[in-house]
């Protein structure tokens, strides 16, 4: 159990930091071997793909510079087909990790100012 969620419970924490801090570190290999294998396969990743992955690194605290970069140079690419959604998840994660791609984000913008496509 992480972040001080219990089972059965509709109620959620935050957790102590030193939950926070015990799940990181029973996390980080699992982490740390998607993130090696997210570099062998990032040159195929799409829009989904590399957002979501923006977005879970942000979901489990995970700053990993290389990774982020890597991430957000590969959506650069794949930015002008970016949903709503995706440009929701690079944001989630920029905001979370205090993390910024300047050229993914001025990508998100010109995204965004074509959001009446979207409609």
């Amino acid at each position: 159990m992480y972040r001080g969620r219990r089972r059965n419970s509709h109620q959620h924490s935050r957790g102590s930091d030193v939950d926070r801090a015990r799940a990181a570190a029973e996390l980080r290999p699992a982490v740390e071997a998607l993130t090696k294998r997210m570099h062998q396969l990032i040159g195929n990743y799409d829009s989904w793909d590399t957002t979501l992955s923006l977005w879970a690194y942000a979901q489990l605290d995970h700053y990993d510079e290389g990774a982020l970069r890597a991430l957000c140079d590969a959506a650069v690419e794949v930015a002008p087909i970016f949903k709503p959604v995706d440009c929701a998840n690079a944001v989630v994660a920029f905001a979370h990790l205090d993390y910024v791609h300047p050229e993914l984000l001025r990508q998100i913008v010109q995204v965004g100012v074509g959001a009446t496509l979207w409609v």
